[in-house]
């Protein structure tokens, strides 16, 4: 019956530890996606030191999703801690050799189809505006050495 008692103990200080928030921890909201017509898109927002802003961030971006894209599926999403590739890339508003468009507390990597690519890329960027956004631009790829 100790045995019992303890390992009830044990278990809800574990669950207990498990819903507090470290202070030091960063919570970036990441999204990847593909659209029917061959798009990838990596979406990354504002990060947060809450993981249920986190959650909420994406819950909102996922939500808006099903009436400005219906031919767009979530790959992922993901209150990353720790960023790298083109996900820390976004985050630290670094150039990218594909397409991106930057807003107000979101940043986006396209890759696809290059004839179709450039056109959603500004497409995109001025529907964000059209629903509100104060702005948000389109950027093509750099590579180095300035050649496209």
């Amino acid at each position: 019956m100790k045995y019992r008692v303890l390992a009830v103990i044990l278990f809800l200080a574990g669950v207990g530890l498990t819903q507090i928030e470290r202070g030091d921890r960063i919570f970036t909201p990441v999204v990847r996606l593909r659209t029917s017509d061959g798009l990838f898109i990596t979406l990354v927002q504002k990060a947060s030191p809450k993981r249920s802003a986190c959650r909420e961030a994406i819950d909102r971006f996922v939500g808006a999703l099903d009436t400005t894209c219906t031919s767009c599926f979530i790959e992922s999403t993901d209150c990353a801690t720790k960023l790298e590739g083109v996900d820390r890339a976004l985050a630290n508003n670094e150039s990218l050799p594909m397409h991106t468009i930057s807003a107000e507390g979101i940043r986006m990597a396209m890759l696809g189809p290059p004839q179709r690519v450039q056109a959603e890329c500004e497409g995109m960027a001025a529907q964000m505006v059209r629903l509100g956004m104060k702005s948000a631009a389109c950027a093509f790829p750099r590579v180095p050495g300035g050649v496209h």
